[in-house]
């Protein structure tokens, strides 16, 4: 394979990206179902399907957005929604502009390199493959810019980052928090497996268990997540692509959403500034900033109720978050064992 040649394929169709010596922006080949056609959309295309031309999502340098009669919006727009089953309404896709400056063109050189060492490594396969990976605009704004970072990793209990395979983008669709126009945003990438071993999501596991392992699966047969350990979060993912949604919601459903974002999300023994706080004993400042953030931005409405208790659960584990709250019952418990016995003894004096 030329190191300047990057093929992925999928089940029904495949994402050619070949990037041209000397060049800065790279071209990309689309083809579904073995159809291949040449898509070049590195211009500012802002304009609906109404005809009128909308605020800019992202900014040109950042990312460019893929017209509708694209080639590529289409092959993407309907692996999104098919992978949704329902739930949102697909709004906009952007290619990431290469053509900013030298730094971007050394970080797709940089996966070039790495693409042909693991396909050195893995006998002819770098098993290749796209994957989602959620977050809110700023979020989604820094890894444009600059890749995944230490920020990147407190939202999870391991020292990885985990991406959706392309199938499924709702496991990656739950972590998109609504920006200021309601939109959301999550990222296709083009991901460098190798060989992937087998890792139990909340296990700890911080690295390969051994040289041979590349990368993470949380199953052989079908997986849905991806694992990326934090030394090659950015030499072995490449964010291509960012798909801009809105959650499509019925009045009864809306309602629904709209009452649960209204109540304070409660265990059933613990409130959530009290389990903040605790956590604040275990856990990293920057981990309790960001718990601190996402408990904000629900009391402000850019969070669901479900989304908040998704990312808790990323950045403390399921084993601290059980701890926490069996140890909060216990102490809540002696002390109302307490009260009742000095209730007890003031009544029979």
């Amino acid at each position: 394979m030329d190191s300047n040649f990057l093929v992925f394929q999928s089940e029904n169709h495949v994402y050619d990206h070949n990037f041209v010596a000397g060049d800065s922006s790279p071209a990309t080949e689309v083809a579904y179902d073995g159809e291949a056609s040449v898509s070049d959309c590195e211009s500012g295309i802002t304009d609906s399907s109404s005809g009128h031309r909308r605020r800019r999502i992202f900014s040109e340098s950042m990312a460019v957005e893929i017209p509708e009669n694209d080639r590529s919006h289409e092959l993407i727009r309907r692996k999104f929604l098919a992978g949704v089953e329902d739930t949102a309404v697909f709004t906009a896709v952007h290619r990431r502009n290469w053509s900013e400056n030298s730094s971007t063109l050394a970080r797709i050189q940089t996966f070039q390199i790495h693409a042909k060492a693991m396909e050195k490594k893995c006998g002819g396969n770098p098993n290749m493959k796209f994957g989602w990976y959620g977050g809110d605009k700023d979020r989604i704004n820094q890894i444009l810019a600059h890749g995944f970072s230490f920020n990147d990793l407190l939202i999870n209990n391991n020292g990885a980052i985990f991406l959706s395979p392309d199938g499924f983008p709702s496991q990656s669709v739950d972590d998109c928090g609504a920006d200021e126009d309601g939109l959301r945003h999550v990222l296709l990438c083009r991901v460098l497996l190798g060989q992937s071993e087998l890792v139990q999501l909340g296990s700890g596991q911080v690295h390969p268990s051994s040289d041979e392992f590349d990368s993470g699966v949380d199953s052989y047969e079908n997986p849905k997540n991806y694992v990326i350990w934090s030394a090659n979060m950015n030499t072995h993912i490449l964010p291509e692509y960012v798909v801009t949604f809105k959650v499509k919601e019925t009045h009864s459903s809306s309602q629904e959403v709209v009452s649960k974002m209204r109540r304070m999300p409660t265990s059933p023994w613990i409130s959530f500034p009290s389990l903040i706080s605790i956590l604040a004993k275990y856990l990293a400042k920057d981990a309790t900033a960001l718990i601190t953030k996402y408990h904000n931005d629900y009391k402000e409405r850019k969070l669901s109720r479900a989304e908040l208790i998704r990312k808790v659960r990323h950045i403390a584990g399921d084993k601290l978050l059980i701890s926490v709250i069996k140890l909060f019952k216990v102490n809540r418990e002696l002390k109302m064992s307490s009260f009742g016995l000095s209730q007890y003894k003031n009544i029979n004096n």
